[in-house]
């Protein structure tokens, strides 16, 4: 059945291909006022070579169909077609060329139609061909990426199929024919991640582009022309590249500012916005006198999340005295942040810092992962002023001789704690002697724990005790009693089980899996009418409606007699 079912939608696929070019890319190239050629060219780079791909993968699946013995299609011809046209070299440059500026291609297309009243009218009459199956440009141009997850989720479904399938003859599946189809299945993984990240990568890019455009650098008067503030004045964001974006709360001492943070690939920017403007200017303390800069390269700072405050974490400069305070607002994208930032070049300390000794290794908090910071956030500055000067020798040499200073005092303490109990057991001894009143010595409890032994329960008195009765001898039965819907409703499945017991029978006699008896029928007759969609699956038909309750049941009664 999944093995139709590619061939099939596969098919469908191309014909799709076939509607963006014949009704769309050639009467729009031959109306050039309609639409600018680069706009043209965005909308559709390289439609011919993806249909012409797509075209030779259908008409091998199609050979593999028909040279079929006994019309049963093995997988180990599918998974070589499958691999000669996915792991071509450059099938997947093919598609991400197609598919990586297609949003921003729609969305200046989209503007386009809500200025020009001609090229809406135009495009709204191809939309609604026959052939177009009442499917959008918009929807036509996504079925290209939209082919892409099909093949793995088809392939997946093949796979499974083949490892349920247990079977001793020598029709079989080799473990050869599914080694080839696991290897086509991770083949159109890569080229799914492939286009994936064209399609981010581009977008990300023209992300830049349009922050950069409408970007302001302000520095307040009076702060002086430091080379921060100078880098501030240089910034390019078009020449980095946008690793995630999301919005951030600032916290000071007395509120929150929020702010857009650009999540770069050597540094985070932090921009205000101000109606469609993003600026980019230091940050003000209430209770400092120096700025906070809105640009945090990550070969500076150490991360430490805010134990206190929910969803918050740290950014210390180890250069300066800057701490940076960040929220995110939900916790699923605190977890989006730390994730990307822990992946970032961050500063460490333990690349400055001694080695901890082995006695000491145990008072590490669980969750540093390798990031040494003092768990206090206002030791900052301090931890930045030990970390900045490089360990030397003599570091090593005073650690030694402190490790044996402190052997030294345990040592001290142990003796001292010695003779204390013997002092202790010459005084108790003494007090027994002079002691004559009570017949037993007293002992002592000094550095000691007496443990007593209580008394043991009395027994239940007999009228605490509870009394089971034996149960009546007499007992009344209750008697099930169905209605007249409960009763045709167990009619109805008794019918059910006979009728899916003869499709299994029908299906055996066929060589079809019983559980896709039902699916392979109604897929192989909308074959034929025409009716399969973008996606492979079957169009329900408008005629189709509900029919009566009451007839149906007139009608299943008499065909029963």
């Amino acid at each position: 059945l999944c093995l139709t079912e590619l061939i099939v939608s596969e098919g469908s696929h191309v014909r799709w291909l076939k509607v963006l070019g014949v009704d769309f890319l050639k009467p729009l190239e031959r109306q050039p006022a309609l639409l600018p050629a680069d706009e043209l060219r965005a909308l559709f780079p390289n439609l011919p070579g993806v249909r012409e791909r797509h075209a030779r993968l259908y008409s091998e699946l199609r050979t593999v169909r028909n040279d079929a013995q006994q019309h049963v299609v093995r997988i180990r011809p599918v998974a070589d077609a499958m691999l000669n046209t996915l792991g071509d070299s450059g099938y997947s440059s093919c598609l991400s060329k197609f598919c990586r500026g297609q949003r921003m291609a729609l969305d200046a297309l989209r503007e386009r139609r809500r200025k020009n009243k001609e090229l809406h009218q135009f495009l709204a009459g191809r939309e609604q061909l026959p052939r177009c199956g009442r499917l959008q440009l918009r929807d036509l141009l996504a079925c290209v990426w939209q082919r892409l997850t099909k093949y793995q989720l088809l392939l997946e479904s093949i796979l499974k199929t083949v490892a349920e399938d247990v079977c001793d003859n020598e029709e079989c599946d080799s473990a050869d024919d599914i080694a080839q189809l696991k290897k086509a299945l991770t083949v159109a993984k890569e080229v799914l991640h492939s286009v994936d990240t064209a399609i981010r990568t581009a977008e990300n890019e023209h992300r830049l582009r349009s922050i950069q455009n409408k970007l302001e650098v302000r520095i307040p008067g009076g702060v002086g022309s430091g080379g921060e503030f100078e880098e501030l004045r240089r910034l390019d964001l078009t020449a980095h590249a946008l690793r995630h974006e999301g919005e951030l709360s600032l916290r000071t001492d007395t509120k929150k500012i929020s702010v857009l943070a650009l999540m770069l690939e050597d540094s985070l920017v932090l921009l205000q916005r101000e109606g469609d403007k993003f600026v980019l200017r230091p940050l003000a303390q209430p209770s400092h006198s120096v700025l906070l800069s809105p640009l945090i390269r990550w070969d500076k700072v150490l991360f430490r999340p805010n134990a206190a405050v929910r969803n918050t974490f740290f950014l210390m400069n180890i250069n300066g005295i800057q701490m940076h305070e960040l929220s995110a607002n939900t916790a699923n994208e605190y977890v989006t942040w730390v994730k990307h930032i822990q992946e970032a070049p961050l500063a460490r300390l333990a690349e400055t810092k001694p080695s901890l000794t082995p006695s000491h290794q145990h008072a590490r908090s669980a969750d540093d992962s390798g990031i040494n910071v003092s768990r206090n956030p206002s030791d900052a500055s301090e931890k930045s002023t030990t970390s900045s000067a490089p360990p030397d020798e003599p570091c090593e040499s005073e650690r030694e001789r402190g490790s044996l200073e402190r052997d030294d005092a345990s040592e001290r303490d142990k003796q001292s704690l010695e003779r204390e109990d013997s002092e202790m057991d010459t005084r108790a001894a003494s007090v027994d002697k002079e002691d004559n009143v009570d017949e037993k010595p007293k002992q002592t409890t000094v550095g000691r724990i007496l443990i007593h032994e209580g008394e043991a329960a009395p027994p239940l008195e007999p009228s605490a005790a509870v009394t089971v009765l034996p149960p009546p001898g007499a007992v009344h039965t209750a008697q099930r009693a169905f209605s007249h819907q409960d009763r045709l409703r167990r009619l109805d499945e008794a019918i059910s089980n006979a009728l899916r017991a003869k499709s299994a029978v029908v299906a055996e006699l066929l060589g079809v899996p019983p559980n896709s008896f039902t699916h392979l029928a109604e897929l192989a007759v909308a074959d034929t009418m025409g009716q399969v969609d973008i996606c492979g699956g079957v169009v329900p038909s408008e005629a189709d409606s509900a029919p009566d309750l009451h007839q149906l049941l007139l009608a299943a009664q008499a065909q029963g007699e």
